[in-house]
């Protein structure tokens, strides 16, 4: 799905739309070790700036795994990759 989402950003960005997309990431797909590499790897097959994607969590995902979560989106952070949100959040706070 993120694959997806991205190779239509690049599409929709070469075709002259400047658009951003939202992805939801579930707690299973970010306990994932490859993760971050993942993302990283798909932003640079796709070309597509890390600013026009951006992944959203809930708050679940905090629940029973605090620091491998917070491990994981500080190294999504120090790669430049996308912003999290909570889906319930009414702003969007880069990390």
């Amino acid at each position: 799905m993120l694959y997806r989402a991205c190779t239509d950003v690049a599409a929709l960005f070469a075709a002259g739309h400047d658009i951003r997309v939202a992805v939801n990431v579930s707690p299973h797909q970010l306990s994932y070790a490859g993760f971050v590499n993942t993302v990283g790897r798909i932003l640079d097959e796709t070309g597509i700036e890390p600013h026009r994607l951006e992944l959203e969590i809930t708050e679940g995902v905090f629940l029973g795994h605090e620091e491998q979560t917070v491990s994981r989106l500080q190294e999504l952070a120090a790669c430049a990759c996308p912003s999290m949100t909570s889906e319930r959040a009414t702003a969007v706070s880069p990390i």
